[in-house]
């Protein structure tokens, strides 16, 4: 049997849908294994931050800065959260931050790691770094 042009059309237009949702299923990064536990981010200015996120609460701790920090946690989707400040110990004063609303977006998911965008609703800058888990 010669295959007609209708015939390689529907097969060509299948055989495209099938790769290009292979190719969003495998883009989609898996965020939920990220939502609880303890993390680490590590930057050249303010040092070593450890975070512990349980439900919807994260405590950050960072030594350089000598601060300590709990904030709220409110996930908007699988791969995105807002932190709001719920009190915060630190060494100097930082006046305003009741305010602050961080938005993190995930946007790369890797085996022990993700890769965050941060923005804030005080700022038009967005910042990008990697967070890694170190326990559930």
């Amino acid at each position: 049997m010669k295959p007609n042009s209708k015939m390689m059309k529907s097969l060509l237009i299948c055989t495209m849908t099938f790769m290009a949702l292979v190719k969003i299923q495998a883009q989609t990064p898996n965020c939920s294994q990220f939502h609880d536990g303890t993390f680490i981010l590590e930057d050249s200015v303010s040092g070593i931050t450890h975070i512990e996120r349980i439900g919807n609460v994260q405590i950050e701790e960072n030594e350089k800065m000598g601060s300590r920090s709990k904030l709220q946690v409110e996930w908007l989707d699988d791969c995105t959260y807002t932190l709001q400040l719920m009190s915060r110990e630190a060494d100097e004063g930082m006046h305003g931050l009741e305010e602050l609303i961080l938005t993190v977006k995930i946007i790369e998911t890797k085996d022990n790691s993700y890769i965050q965008q941060t923005s804030a609703n005080l700022s038009p800058m967005i910042l990008e770094g990697e967070i890694f888990k170190v326990t559930d």
